[in-house]
């Protein structure tokens, strides 16, 4: 039972690292997408500043490559939302199977101490007869 206990604590490990992975990497990318809504902020006062970035273009330009960034961004971070879902399906699913595991080896041990001083004391009744 011990070596079910250690396969199963291995798997709750393994499910429990990938989802830590896909946890930092939401958060990167949240992260990301904050640091673009700054940047646009900053740039429309800078550029609105600027009458010559908008004679040439810059401003379009700079739009462009915001809308491609975020559309990047949030591209990514749908992939890391729907790869965590399942992700956290098996480690629900290993978590709950080392619990019951945890629990049938209690419950074992539990039963065996019964059986342990239930001899104990068949064995002191038929000693007293």
């Amino acid at each position: 039972m011990e070596v079910l206990r250690e396969i199963a604590a291995a798997k709750y490990l393994q499910e429990y690292r990938v989802i830590a992975a896909l946890l930092a990497e939401e958060v990167r990318l949240r992260r990301a997408l904050a640091q673009l809504d700054r940047q646009v902020r900053t740039a429309h006062t800078t550029l609105a500043d600027t009458v010559g970035a908008q004679s040439i273009g810059g401003d379009v330009l700079w739009q462009v490559w915001v809308g491609r960034t975020r559309r990047d961004l949030n591209l990514q971070l749908a992939k890391v939302m729907a790869s965590k879902e399942p992700a956290m399906a098996g480690l629900r699913r290993s978590f709950g199977r080392r619990v019951a595991l945890d629990r049938l080896i209690v419950s074992e041990a539990d039963g065996r101490r019964r059986m342990a001083a239930r001899r104990f004391e068949q064995d002191l009744i038929a000693f007293r007869s």
